[in-house]
């Protein structure tokens, strides 16, 4: 095996460990003194060659990328790269990981009609804190195209060297965390629910949408409260629109009264109980009476 391993050009643990990942056949003799003897065939030794030549070690997979050696173990633990030969398996001196696969994490850019404010990938990694599996979750976002490097087609851009549209990519991970559970500010709140920030802060202040104070700064919505609050609330606005009638007409003709509004609490918007508009409406058989004249539907 030393032989085999000095004519093909690579060291004896690389030829040890392609035999143990199943790459190459090995055959193993133990001779009368007990000895073991391991040998490969000489048909392999061009295949070692190859082998050898199409990877790179952990070392080069970072350079190449742009990336920490820790955040390359991690694409390695999670089976987006896939070596021949690994430390995690076998004690091996050397990592072997494809070049094919360390090229599939090289990106061409995308143009933009645009150009949004940008940031790359080891600033991410640097300064945006990730927590655990995130890192991940990103590259898979890219690998699925769900999140597309900002740059000209035609040049290919290692992962940790790639621009991402900065809104763009924060607001993918706030829809990750938030999906997992995370908290959200009252701003991003406002966002989701389509209000204006001020209106929701009023939401906030009259307790009729809950927050929480986690480790995070300022008061914080979870998604448990904010589908609380939009199962339990309405605004005139919204249901204006749902019925096709001027907020104005029907704040002065429906029968139930706003449980918040500039009126009644000095707020910017009124807000209804979801129960209110549509239990006791069906219940007492009221119904809405279209505007007689176009003035009404001011």
């Amino acid at each position: 095996m030393k032989q085999a391993a000095k004519k093909a050009g690579v060291a004896p643990s690389t030829v040890r460990h392609f035999i143990r990942a199943e790459v190459i056949a090995g055959n193993q003799i133990e001779l009368p003194s007990g000895r073991k003897m391991r040998s490969v065939d000489k048909q392999s030794l061009t295949e070692i060659a190859i082998l050898a030549k199409g990877c790179v070690t952990l070392d080069q997979a970072a350079k190449q990328l742009v990336l920490p050696k820790a955040r390359i173990r991690d694409l390695i633990a999670d089976g987006i790269l896939k070596p021949l030969v690994s430390r995690m398996h076998g004690n091996a001196a050397a990592w072997l990981i494809p070049k094919q696969q360390v090229q599939a994490l090289v990106f061409a850019g995308t143009e933009t009609m645009h150009s949004p404010p940008t940031i790359n990938v080891r600033y991410i990694l640097k300064y945006w804190h990730l927590r655990d599996g995130e890192f991940i979750a990103l590259v898979r976002a890219l690998l699925a195209n769900q999140l597309k490097p900002v740059g000209k087609p035609d040049e290919s851009v290692p992962l940790g060297n790639i621009q991402l549209d900065e809104q763009q990519t924060w607001q993918w991970l706030a829809e990750m965390r938030y999906a997992d559970g995370a908290s959200i500010s009252v701003d991003q709140a406002a966002k989701r629910l389509g209000l204006k920030q001020q209106v929701v802060y009023d939401l906030v202040r009259l307790r009729l949408l809950t927050t929480i104070q986690d480790h995070l700064p300022g008061r914080r919505v979870t998604q448990a409260s904010l589908d609380n609050f939009q199962a339990t609330y309405m605004s005139l606005a919204e249901y204006a629109k749902s019925v096709n009638r001027a907020p104005r007409w029907l704040l002065q003709t429906l029968p139930v009264q706003p449980v918040s509004g500039p009126l009644i609490d000095g707020s910017r918007q009124y807000f209804f109980r979801r129960s209110d508009l549509y239990g006791e409406l069906s219940g007492n058989g009221a119904s809405l009476i279209a505007p007689s004249s176009p003035n009404e539907m001011e």
